[in-house]
């Protein structure tokens, strides 16, 4: 009672209906309903496509059919023969729509070489334990049906199960082992979103030196089963509950100038018994930047605090072509640079106060170091360490205007703004075109 072989030709009843059609100029529904009758009508009425009654006798309808009929149980007979080890079997049994062609038992039992009574055509009758209305189906085109459902019946409830993925139910083909990334694979769930990526790190150099603002760590998917932690290896049953809550990705970094101002406080000084705060400027790949504005991976920042005694009266308005200015009471000229702490006064030409500053105190003041600035000779005064960027304050170069890229070389290398100088170092300063 098995199946122990199973095989199929590459021909059927279709082949007899078209030849019906072709010889009685009527469509499949009818040419169907001539092939049925054969069998148990001498003369077959039909209505062809021209919407004429017609008449043909069984005879001739059998001969048109018979060169297509002559196909079908020699393919079948050659499949069964070796399917069957070379050999016939004891007995055929012909079950489904096809098994009512007309002839077909007598040839089929011919190929085989068996006797027709051996050939039988099998109805649902001979089906055990069924109850069934025998108006519907009731020839061998019913026993397919039947087994269909029969079928279908015993394996209910056995080969899918119901899940419930994130609230939406599903059914899955119960396999032997299914866990949770079997149910989300075969649901089509998202894979990536399982799995959550870092934010990107922001690399730059901050005065020459190389910095690293780290991006946010992602946060991991959370997978549960009815309610209970789980994993993507947590077998699953019928019933179960999944619940996904998708990885997050983590934030790429982000910066501006001023969240790098904290060790660069800027200066403070005092004028006309008023402290006054010189905050630091900022240049990003060269060019002056405001404190909002956003750092990128690979840009060069430069920040430095120091301010000519010059533009410090040119923001408080003050020409002084008619003044000389002291610091910590000590003459200085337009080009000092201020240093925090300082205390700075301003005084007419020519005063009492002028006049009684000696000679010693003034060498003091000019006590400094003479650089080349693009071949031209300037003098940098206090006895302190100098950096590149007071050369600015020094030479005609307009930084709040930029012109491409710029270009700082030291004794021909490449220089930074906080590189420091000594007395004889050859400067050059140049802006580059942007490409």
């Amino acid at each position: 009672g098995s199946v122990v072989a199973y095989g199929m030709v590459p021909i059927a009843g279709d082949e007899l209906t078209e030849a019906l059609i072709e010889r009685c100029l009527v469509d499949f529904a009818w040419a169907e309903k001539i092939k049925r009758s054969i069998a148990s009508n001498q003369f077959i009425t039909y209505e062809n496509v021209l919407g004429l009654e017609e008449v043909i006798d069984s005879q001739e309808a059998m001969a048109v059919i018979t060169p297509a009929l002559e196909k079908l149980p020699d393919e079948i007979a050659s499949t069964i023969q070796t399917l069957n080890g070379g050999q016939s079997p004891s007995a055929v049994f012909c079950v489904g729509g096809g098994a009512q062609t007309p002839g077909l038992p007598e040839k089929l039992a011919n190929k085989l070489g068996l006797p027709v009574e051996r050939v039988a055509i099998r109805g649902r009758q001979a089906i055990a334990n069924l109850v069934v209305d025998q108006a519907t189906i009731n020839g061998p085109e019913g026993v397919t049906v039947v087994g269909i459902a029969s079928v279908a019946i015993k394996k209910f409830g056995h080969d899918f199960i119901t899940i419930s993925v994130n609230g939406r139910e599903f059914k899955l083909f119960n396999s032997e082992k299914l866990d949770v990334a079997n149910a989300l694979a075969l649901v089509g769930y998202n894979s990536r979103q399982l799995i959550g990526r870092n934010g990107r790190n922001l690399e730059f150099k901050l005065n020459g030196w190389r910095e690293i603002d780290f991006g946010e760590i992602m946060k991991p998917a959370k997978i549960f089963v009815n309610d209970q932690p789980a994993s993507l290896q947590t077998p699953i049953h019928n019933g179960d509950k999944i619940t996904v809550i998708s990885a997050v990705d983590g934030q790429d970094a982000e910066a501006t100038v001023k969240d790098f101002l904290h060790n660069y406080p800027g200066i403070s000084v005092v004028h006309q018994d008023q402290v006054r705060t010189l905050e630091p400027r900022c240049f990003l790949n060269g060019i002056p930047a405001s404190y909002d504005d956003r750092i990128s991976s690979g840009d060069q920042l430069d920040i430095y605090y120091i301010s000519k005694i010059e533009d410090f009266f040119k923001e408080e308005g003050l020409d002084l072509t008619d003044y000389k200015v002291l610091v910590n009471n000590i003459p200085v000229n337009k080009d000092y640079i201020l240093r925090d702490g300082d205390r700075v006064e301003v005084v007419l030409k020519n005063s009492h106060h002028d006049s009684v500053l000696s000679e010693n105190r003034l060498k003091e003041v000019s006590t400094g170091i003479k650089i080349l600035v693009n071949d031209d000779e300037i003098y940098l005064e206090g006895n302190r360490e100098h950096i590149f960027v007071e050369v600015f304050s020094h030479i005609d170069f307009d930084l709040n205007r930029p012109r491409g890229m710029i270009n700082l070389q030291l004794n021909g290398r490449a220089a930074s703004f906080t590189d420091v100088l000594r007395d004889g170092d050859r400067v050059l300063i140049s802006w580059s075109k942007k490409e």
